[in-house]
């Protein structure tokens, strides 16, 4: 170049693009996990949803809740969940342990569980 001319060398333009490429990457990657924790977390809201609605069910019921496992399927938001309700004797007469645990339908992952006690009803 001559005296009065300015710019960039080659050099420096391609040093400048890798700088941006590690930059991009980095945003790239934390674009990508923030979308996955959100859809995860949407997951389990959903799953605590039915998991409550499942409880409450229990809780309200007028008749006595006999030991064992209860299994249901529930779609919200176009997602299929998997619901179990396990009843179980405390030891305390009339008082019983309940467990709803929500799984996802298609990779089984438990999503939310929720317990309770429960005085049968007299």
């Amino acid at each position: 170049m001559g005296r009065g001319q300015q710019g960039f060398t080659l050099v420096e333009v391609l040093a400048a693009l890798v700088v941006f490429s590690v930059a991009a990457m980095g945003l790239i990657t934390l674009t990508n996990n923030s979308t996955r924790a959100s859809a995860y977390l949407e997951d389990r809201l959903l799953a605590q949803i039915v998991a409550e609605n499942v409880m409450t069910d229990a809780m309200t019921d007028r008749d006595v809740l006999h030991r064992g496992v209860l299994t249901g399927r529930e779609t919200q938001r176009e997602r299929t969940l998997d619901w179990t309700r396990l009843v179980e004797e405390t030891g305390t007469d009339g008082l019983k342990s309940i467990e709803v645990s929500v799984a996802d339908a298609e990779s089984e992952q438990t999503l939310f569980t929720l317990s309770a006690l429960r005085r049968d009803p007299r």
